[in-house]
């Protein structure tokens, strides 16, 4: 483990940061999903052949988008000692993925939740909160 990630071991704020649950997309998920399954549903009632074939795929773009808040809530929620590690190749990243260099020694790259992407830095030490490949949340620790 990284010195720095080894003093956060001790953080009087850690205990407290480990016990947070942050907000997961899932309910999101599951209303967009019921929408187009009801959507779709509906466009199929009307009985033509083109209104049929398109409710039918709405329908089951809905039953996807539900199957993967499903596997989303299901996934474990991780939460780890990370820093946020800087860009070292000099490609133009989008802002919604960061590198984290993680307590654990893994160095992975990871998808963020809008709003994450605001409020961290290269550098930034903490908490990481991460779920089924994405960063939910981080909490600094100074």
């Amino acid at each position: 483990m990284d010195d720095r990630l080894a003093r956060l071991a001790e953080h009087p704020g850690l205990a407290a940061a480990m016990q947070h649950v942050p907000r997961t997309p899932a309910a999101r998920m599951f209303l967009y999903g019921i929408t187009l399954v009801a959507g779709g549903r509906a466009i199929v009632t009307v009985g033509l052949p083109l209104a049929i074939v398109l409710g039918s795929g709405f329908a089951a773009l809905g039953l996807a988008v539900i199957s993967v808040g499903v596997f989303f809530v299901r996934a474990p929620l991780e939460r780890v000692l990370a820093m946020i590690v800087p860009e070292s190749s000099g490609a133009v990243r989008p802002s919604r993925y960061v590198t984290l260099a993680r307590g654990d020694g893994l160095t992975r790259e990871y998808r963020m939740i809008a709003g994450v992407a605001a409020r961290v830095t290269a550098g930034d030490q903490g908490v990481a909160y991460v779920k089924a490949g994405f960063l939910l949340d981080f909490q600094q620790l100074r």
